[in-house]
């Protein structure tokens, strides 16, 4: 069960190279094995640095300058209570698409805050059989490493060429989800409190690792209700 669900989120981290194609083009069909070499050329994106040369958190310099994010200092190392660069996610509807699956208790939704590039895209993983949701109620957000987390929340910038530029992992916030459907189903649910802090992932060990000084992305609420569909088959 454990290597099912980790060559699910091994998938998702592929799909992101995919950008605004991705939430037709992600299905819970690949294989570890396969995705490795696909792995690593995503990752070549992280090492060319496009996210920080881009350095839009960093060189405007606003939490840096004003001092408030480095007094207290702790929230930028460890990555937890990140200061909020960005602020609210605004859904475009008509690109949200979720996807679940009854036999491992996994469900996965993708929403855009637009239809065109540059976007932010959010990718929401609940993994039931490992402690995470799996029907109605409120659940806590709190687990930041995506290698462990069973109540996963990311969100992947992307620019006007759709080449990723930042990766965050939600600390902290609330779940609160009303209908959690099966294919056919609603997917409806409203976050609250959630902050995210801009991290680095290895796609081998999936291991999580809070950028230093990197920006944060906080929304203070966000509703939303998604048909959900059934992973596609393997091809």
């Amino acid at each position: 069960m454990t290597k099912i669900i980790e060559s699910k989120r091994l998938l998702t981290l592929l799909c992101l190279a995919a950008a605004f194609s991705l939430t037709t083009a992600c299905g819970d069909d690949a294989k570890k094995d396969d995705n490795n070499t696909q792995a690593d050329v995503v990752d070549e994106s992280d090492a060319t640095g496009e996210g920080d040369t881009t350095g839009e958190g960093d060189t405007t310099g606003e939490s840096d300058t004003t001092g408030e994010s480095d007094t207290t200092g702790e929230s930028d190392t460890t990555g937890e209570g990140a200061t909020c660069d960005t602020n609210g996610f605004v859904e475009a509807a008509e690109m949200s698409q979720a996807f679940a699956s009854a036999e491992d208790s996994v469900l996965k939704a993708y929403l855009t805050n637009s239809e065109e590039l540059p976007l932010d895209e959010m990718l929401i993983e609940l993994y039931g059989d490992l402690g995470g949701a799996s029907g109605p109620g409120q659940y806590q957000i709190d687990d930041g490493d995506y290698a462990t987390c069973s109540n996963c929340v990311m969100i992947n910038t992307f620019d006007e060429a759709g080449n990723p530029t930042r990766t965050y992992m939600a600390q902290s916030g609330t779940l609160d989800i009303t209908s959690f459907g099966a294919p056919g189903g609603q997917f409806t649910a409203t976050f609250t409190g959630l902050e995210l802090a801009e991290v680095t992932i290895n796609f081998d060990t999936l291991e999580t690792t809070p950028v230093a000084n990197g920006a944060g992305y906080c929304i203070d609420s966000l509703a939303f209700d998604i048909a959900v569909e059934a992973f596609p088959d393997p091809e």
